[in-house]
């Protein structure tokens, strides 16, 4: 078998992508993103290059056939499919015709369709394209208000430590205390976090395989292990945060108000350090069951926590930075609680009391899907039992710390160029008026990420399950619905970014501080962060595809090329 994909795209020309400097403002940490984005969406689609189809082979062992049997996939005939348009994602495709191309009717006539209907209750399995829109939107809507809401908590702290600093630090002394710490944290945390992406698709598959024991199993494991790395991690982050990891992060640049204020961030954050990755284990397990609304109303929970401490501590005792800390700490300790509960079964599950006694069809794909009950598990598991888990979380590690080291080294460098001034004091304030900015941007662009990676939580659980339901078909139909979403919704946070920034009353500049500086080197950066939007959504879409097919080991792979690409230019260009 062979498909022909053709992407518009030059991967020759990677090295030629270059970004500006301006004068008087280090763009370099959001330049990176940009940069990075641009060639991990290339070698996203590279991997589409070599036919997605050959990828399923491996990870299946081949497809179903009408008498439910396997059948190699260069053993498919292909003789119906001459003039049919075909391959994976269409609006990539410029020619597929030959008699060799795999044709989506010839493969739901001749793979796809079973003499007998599956008796998997909870399969979400959808093959008609008329279907697949309404599937995804049922996993992907509630999933970005569960993504956009983790975010939308530091965003908050951003906002409130801006308008109230504190008596020990200035706005911008402030944010950018923080802005050092929550790169810290943010590297620790999304490094460590790496069993909420293993974990989703690898319950899925058994789920859907009707290997419930197994997804238990799974869900147990990855618990426990969460908790025992969020319990090392607080305790590296305690002892070492304040000193070594913080002069790695270029804290002192930001003067002595800015490193207290990082220090204490770093100290109290770092105590909810086993909640957040017992929490980022648990809505992997429930994305596996196809319920991606439990976590949002949890986590709709947690923000409200965490605005009313912050209003609290924040606003009205002056606490500052500590106060933004304190109300996130207590809100993902609440968070992390409130998992543990539902799957333990102590509370009832809140999707099912939130859709009440409808369980019609039309009403929810997921209505029927029953939750088992679920706690952390002690018991030593075989090799066979946890070699997926540890496969899956060493490639995704490998992957995060890929990225995130690229990002904290972009972000220490912006802390050190303190450019030429005539004295110290000049070269503090544009340091943290420059970490600031970054800041706020960071904020902006994490949270458009977390929003565009709602369509690729819907696709990890729909291709998971499409796969241990052996449907190619449905795995076609789901990634080019994916990438179509994936492609609007990137343009319209883009324009909804440019409006907000580079709109008449810029508001988006004036929300987060009132320091003239922090908001002249703002408006600098955010060029960068609006165009790189589009190309973000497909990269997080992408995603999303190849962890729904267990393609751990390949996307480590991507991002280490990526990143080193990346950092190769970041170090090399002298006007980056």
């Amino acid at each position: 078998m062979k498909v022909t994909i053709i992407i518009d795209h030059h991967p020759s020309n990677k090295s030629n992508f270059k970004c500006t400097y301006h004068q008087h403002f280090p763009i370099s940490m959001i330049s990176f993103f940009f940069l990075l984005s641009y060639l991990e969406f290339c070698s996203c689609f590279q991997f589409l290059q070599i036919g997605f189809q050959n990828r399923l082979q491996h990870i299946s062992g081949g497809l179903v056939s009408s008498s439910r049997t396997f059948v190699p996939l260069h053993q498919i005939s292909a003789s119906s499919c001459s003039g049919q348009r075909s391959a994976l994602f269409t609006p990539v495709v410029a020619a597929c015709r030959s008699s060799s191309a795999l044709c989506a009717s010839n493969v739901e006539n001749t793979i796809d369709t079973p003499t007998e209907p599956d008796s998997n209750k909870d399969s979400m399995l959808v093959e008609n394209r008329d279907d697949v829109g309404k599937s995804i939107l049922s996993l992907a809507i509630p999933a970005l208000l569960a993504l956009s809401i983790d975010p939308l908590m530091t965003l908050v702290d951003t906002i409130f430590v801006g308008r109230y600093p504190g008596s020990e630090a200035s706005s911008s002394e402030a944010l950018a205390g923080m802005g050092s710490a929550s790169a810290l944290l943010t590297l620790a945390f999304y490094v460590m976090n790496f069993l909420a992406t293993a974990t989703a698709p690898l319950v899925g598959r058994k789920r859907s395989e009707g290997d419930e024991n197994g997804a238990i199993s799974t869900a147990s494991r990855a618990l426990s292990l969460s908790m025992l790395l969020g319990l090392a991690l607080a305790v590296i982050l305690i002892f070492c945060g304040p000193t070594v990891l913080l002069d790695a992060m270029g804290a002192d640049y930001t003067g002595p108000a800015g490193r207290e204020a990082a220090e204490d961030f770093v100290i109290v954050r770092a105590f909810a350090a086993p909640a957040v990755l017992v929490s980022g284990a648990a809505s992997g397990v429930l994305r596996g069951f196809l319920d991606t609304l439990t976590p949002t109303i949890v986590l709709t929970l947690a923000n409200v926590v965490n605005l009313c401490l912050d209003v609290l501590l924040v606003q009205y005792l002056g606490m500052g930075t500590t106060g933004a800390a304190l109300a996130t700490t207590t809100a993902e300790c609440v968070c992390a609680g409130s998992y543990l509960l539902i799957l333990a079964g102590i509370i009832p599950l809140p999707s099912e009391v939130w859709r009440g006694d409808d369980k019609s069809e039309d009403n929810d794909h997921n209505a029927n899907m029953k939750l088992p009950r679920m706690i952390p598990s002690l018991s030593v598991p075989s090799w066979s039992e946890f070699q997926p888990l540890l496969t899956a979380s060493s490639a995704i590690f490998l992957r995060s710390a890929a990225i995130q080291l690229s990002l904290v080294t972009a972000a220490a460098t912006v802390a050190r160029d303190t450019l030429s001034y005539t004295s110290s004091s000049d070269a503090v304030m544009i340091t943290s008026a420059a970490v600031a900015a970054h800041q706020i941007a960071l904020q902006l662009w994490m949270l458009c990420s977390f929003i565009t990676d709602s369509l690729a939580a819907a696709s990890q659980a729909l291709i998971a399950d499409a796969i241990g339901q052996r449907s190619p078909t449905a795995v076609r139909n789901i990634s080019l619905t994916v990438f179509q979403y994936g492609a609007v919704l990137g343009m319209v946070l883009g324009a909804i970014l440019a409006f907000g920034a580079y709109g008449p009353s810029h508001v988006l500049i004036g929300l987060f501080t009132s320091d003239e500086t922090t908001q002249e080197l703002l408006f600098t950066v955010m060029g960068l962060v609006v165009v790189a939007q589009p190309v973000n959504a497909l990269v997080f879409v992408g995603d999303g595809v190849l962890q729904g097919a267990s393609e751990f080991v390949y996307q480590a792979k991507t991002m280490v090329l990526s990143s080193g690409v990346a950092m190769t230019t970041f170090f090399c260009d002298t006007d980056f």
